[in-house]
């Protein structure tokens, strides 16, 4: 089955610290918006729409170093979510992949001399679940904004590695527990 929506494009895109791995710390800048985000997951209304910043942590630093071949050292990035709750968890619940529109995602990638503020990433991610679980997550990178191609190239890489989807599954599977608890 294969739902398209503008779904859950940032709860992942922001992803795990676009992820280019790892775990985010939680979505939001704070825990305000931790809140807002779980709130409006349970809430009565269609859409949940909240903000989400995710950072990788020090495993997943050492991860998008690995990947990028030391090209990107850390990255930081945040998106506003636009989140369909119906197109969720109707492919939560019977499995499937859902596909997501696209989604900017704004992230401020560290190399080893410079910071490059405010990368404007499209994605359209592809979620697989099976037995009420996501078992796979594909960022699904439809461009990379103002970046020469040397450093696009190794960003395409980590994002469809297997570690950053494994990342990006876990992550997402964390919030949906969460979320689905209360």
């Amino acid at each position: 089955m294969k739902n398209k929506s503008p779904l859950l494009g940032g709860c992942l895109c922001a992803l795990a610290a676009l992820a280019m791995a790892g775990e985010p710390d939680a979505p939001g800048s704070s825990a305000a918006e931790v809140d807002r985000c779980l709130e409006q997951f349970n809430g009565p209304h269609s859409w949940i729409e909240c903000r989400a910043t995710f950072e990788p942590d020090a495993q997943a630093r050492q991860a998008i170093s690995e990947i990028t071949s030391g090209m990107i050292r850390n990255a930081s990035c945040q998106t506003d979510l636009r989140l369909e709750r119906k197109g969720l968890l109707g492919t939560y619940l019977v499995g499937g992949v859902l596909q997501l529109q696209p989604h900017d995602v704004f992230c401020d990638l560290y190399t080893e001399p410079y910071v490059l503020p405010r990368v404007k990433i499209t994605v359209a991610p592809k979620v697989t679940f099976a037995n009420q679980t996501v078992v796979d997550v594909s960022l699904g990178i439809v461009s990379i904004a103002e970046l020469p191609p040397f450093v696009v190239a190794p960003l395409n890489d980590a994002a469809e590695s297997k570690f950053v989807r494994g990342q990006l599954a876990k992550a997402l599977n964390a919030f949906l527990r969460q979320a689905l608890a209360k």
